[in-house]
């Protein structure tokens, strides 16, 4: 991790527990550029990272969340904006940023959001949007900068060769129907992932950590209602944003509602 974070001896590398490891960082600096500057990975495994505090003990702390830029694809022209990309994300789970896009062509028009999503939970593939004429639009979420990723269960930090789900699947019905496809997209940083029924994307980045306090210490593992908000600037709300995550159906795994605000 020093030649990917440009530090040599400036970093102290302490072993606290079972895959557990203490990074002493010599300035604030460093620290906020490594957290910000994720997501991270060692030999393609996730890493995941939380900064240091008070209490913060190998048998107390917990490492469940990565955090993830998500690119939100296939929206209408006119939601596409900072307030909706948050909106959408607050249904996947924490958001921690949006970014704000100027000067987009068409081809590349799309939303991005930051968000701390459990790396226990699969990844959602995306969501319908309904404008107020009852039309439904598929929005692709896809993920920036993916480490290991299971193609058949969809968790990050799991792959085919040591998915339990897969196993039984393999060993007992013989064929697989895999959930997820693997594409190569036209950026060479981008890895796409595609789902045979649902249409699933996904891509590569995130940001990752916890910043509070001032200490220069970080943990890590290495790790495999109705609700509206109104766009000011395009005088549209999202609102009844349903998740409906039955892995049963054939259904995507999230809807949203577009209504026009008079």
């Amino acid at each position: 991790m020093r030649k990917a974070w440009g530090m040599n001896s400036e970093l102290q590398i302490v072993e606290v527990g079972s895959n557990l490891f203490q990074f002493k960082f010599q300035t604030e600096f460093d620290l906020s550029r490594v957290l910000k500057g994720g997501l991270w990975s060692f030999d393609n495994q996730l890493l995941l990272l939380k900064r240091w505090h008070k209490g913060m003990t190998a048998s107390n702390v917990k490492l469940e969340h990565a955090s993830l830029w998500v690119q939100i694809w296939g929206a209408p022209f006119v939601m596409v904006s900072p307030q909706v990309a948050k909106e959408i994300g607050s249904r996947l789970r924490t958001v921690e940023d949006a970014e704000r896009r100027r000067g987009q062509d068409t081809l590349k028009y799309f939303m991005r959001v930051r968000v701390a999503l459990p790396v226990s939970k699969r990844l959602r593939c995306g969501g319908f949007i309904a404008d107020s004429d009852g039309k439904r639009i598929w929005a692709k979420f896809k993920y920036e900068r993916l480490p290991i990723f299971c193609y058949f269960c969809g968790i990050l930090g799991d792959d085919l060769r040591h998915c339990a789900s897969h196993y039984v699947v393999e060993r007992y019905r013989g064929e697989v129907d895999y959930q997820y496809v693997e594409n190569h997209g036209e950026e060479a940083e981008i890895q796409e992932v595609e789902t045979k029924n649902d249409g699933l994307d996904r891509l590569n980045h995130a940001d990752n950590s916890e910043m509070h306090g001032t200490n220069s210490n970080i943990q890590q593992r290495d790790n495999i209602g109705d609700r509206g908000v109104v766009d000011v600037e395009n005088n549209y709300a999202i609102t009844n944003i349903m998740d409906n995550d039955d892995k049963g159906s054939k259904s995507h795994s999230d809807s949203f509602k577009e209504n026009n605000v008079n």
